[in-house]
């Protein structure tokens, strides 16, 4: 047997005596064994990836493969892609958030209501949110970025922050990657599956003004780009709406390059926050695939479809079924 091989942020449960890591892309924590953790054979130590993101990263490089691109052994694939989240809240000030956050680790500043991209968290105030605040994240990924939103949110406990009808929870993910065509899929699965997607959100969110659904004008908008044109600058002219308040928003692509799921209503929970960051991740990497993303007859039918991307790590799905069980008063599935 080869010598133990823990990394840093390896711990010990101390019930089993089993080492759990941390997966260092999406997060995913689990026994340090082949059901979790992926390694090339007996002799070789657990990488730090989990079985999960191997795998996408496995469908990447055939993906890559196929297009005819050279992809050579040891290539870096990315399999978690940058998100940014924009938590509003209220009950607590901009000034205590900025004290409890820095006494964290985290760079925090309070600073006027804008859409510059931040270095690190800032807090603003919102129209939306009368004498409320919004909670805004620098660019984030994989465990690391997950390792600072889960001190964001003990942090906005800590103060006493709460959250109401008004509050709601955006989520930027970047897409500077996709091409005309996965845009197309990404805009008509997300249309096609907005029932079943409403069955993950608070009733409050499923027409709300500031996330409605996409019209029948968007899709045509949003579909019309070349489907061989990729990055922000082939595309910014073609994917642009004149209402940024839909449920799936792309006006700041030519910006920022990125989509906003703006569904969600507001959340301070880490676990339910984390689980939405993971939808619409696994929404887009569906997108991505080549294949039109499947019609769900239902929330549940829709994480199940995403789960077997393999995108959607098992906790999270997890976490989104309890959120449809809970919405729809249907125990979750066995």
């Amino acid at each position: 047997m080869p010598a133990a091989y823990t990394l840093p942020t390896d711990r010990i449960d101390l019930a089993s005596g089993a080492t759990i890591r941390t997966c260092r892309l999406c997060g995913h924590q689990g026994p340090l064994n082949l059901d979790n953790f992926y390694r090339r054979n007996d002799e070789a130590p657990f990488e730090d990836r989990c079985q999960t993101c191997r795998r996408a990263r496995n469908r990447e490089v055939a993906r890559l493969r196929r297009a005819g691109t050279p992809v050579r052994a040891g290539r870096a694939i990315a399999t978690a892609r940058k998100f940014g989240v924009e938590i509003e809240f209220c009950g607590a000030t901009n000034y205590e958030l900025e004290r409890a956050l820095r006494a964290r680790g985290l760079t925090a500043n309070v600073e006027s209501y804008g859409h510059r991209t931040p270095r690190g968290w800032k807090i603003v105030t919102d129209a939306s949110v009368l004498g409320g605040y919004e909670l805004v994240s620098p660019p984030l990924s994989g465990a690391e970025g997950l390792r600072q939103l889960k001190l964001a949110t003990e942090a906005l406990a800590e103060i006493g922050a709460r959250v109401d009808r008004r509050c709601g929870l955006h989520v930027h993910h970047d897409v500077s990657d996709l091409s005309g065509a996965d845009f197309a899929r990404l805009f008509r699965g997300w249309s096609a599956n907005q029932q079943a997607t409403n069955g993950l959100v608070a009733p409050s969110r499923r027409n709300s003004n500031w996330a409605a659904p996409l019209t029948a004008y968007d899709l045509n908008v949003l579909t019309g780009a070349p489907a061989d044109a990729v990055g922000v600058d082939a595309l910014r002219n073609f994917l642009r709406v004149p209402d940024r308040y839909r449920s799936l928003n792309i006006a700041a692509y030519g910006r920022q390059g990125t989509v906003e799921v703006r569904q969600h209503q507001g959340s301070l929970s880490y676990a339910k926050i984390a689980a939405w960051i993971a939808f619409g991740q696994a929404f887009i990497a569906a997108a991505k695939t080549g294949e039109e993303i499947e019609v769900a007859a239902d929330a549940p039918a829709l994480v199940e479809i995403l789960s077997r991307t393999g995108a959607l790590p098992a906790a999270q799905a997890e976490t989104l079924r309890r959120r449809a069980s809970h919405f729809s008063g249907r125990p979750v599935a066995a």
